[in-house]
């Protein structure tokens, strides 16, 4: 079961009940100095989320988006809104040999360029996706945001080479594992008929 526990100023605690499997809690709490606001995922997914997201965006790629960028914007949303793990969800189109530019995504202002190392560099080089539980512990890891911990980067194809990358931060550690690729790698598949 997913906990999400939320610290409001007036010192209540509560559970948020509007997530589904999620208890519902309240009561009062001793106000918080200074107001901390931290979320606390206790379980990163509930089992099936990732086809109940692929089964949403597989009618909107196909039917409704009308290019590459909208499909694109279109996953990072249904991503970003039913992960809650999820920090900063988002494309980097490949536009070199050691650059990314940014794309379409959801969360904090992102890098626009990406030039030279980096975890999505790393996954255009190795043309495979990347899982990384400790961005600090990667060798070149290029921080757009200092609250990042961990992150995934899964690329996506186009007549047998990289054309861009889907990068998903999280700001707990470990919040990616190889479970994580395959769906996502079928997620980002949806994009390959808008190529």
């Amino acid at each position: 079961m997913s906990r999400i526990l939320a610290a409001y100023p007036t010192g209540r605690l509560a559970w948020n009940k509007a997530v589904p499997g999620v208890a519902h809690l309240s009561g009062v709490a001793p106000p918080v100095q200074p107001l901390l606001w931290e979320l606390t995922v206790i379980e990163k997914r509930r089992p099936g989320a990732y086809e109940r997201i692929y089964s949403q965006l597989e009618p909107l790629i196909r039917e409704k988006s009308p290019n590459l960028t909208a499909g694109m914007a279109t996953v990072c949303a249904v991503l970003h809104a039913k992960l809650r793990h999820h920090f900063w969800t988002g494309f980097y189109f490949v536009a070199g040999d050691d650059e990314l530019h940014v794309g379409p995504y959801q969360g904090a202002v992102a890098c626009q360029v990406l030039k030279g190392r980096g975890v999505c560099l790393a996954s255009v080089q190795r043309m495979a996706a990347v899982v990384v539980p400790d961005v600090e512990a990667f060798p070149g890891h290029i921080a757009c945001d200092s609250r990042a911990k961990s992150e995934i980067v899964v690329p996506l194809m186009k007549s047998g080479r990289v054309i861009a990358v889907l990068d998903i931060d999280s700001e707990q550690l470990s919040q990616f594992d190889q479970d994580d690729v395959a769906p996502l790698a079928k997620i980002v598949g949806l994009l390959e008929q808008l190529t």
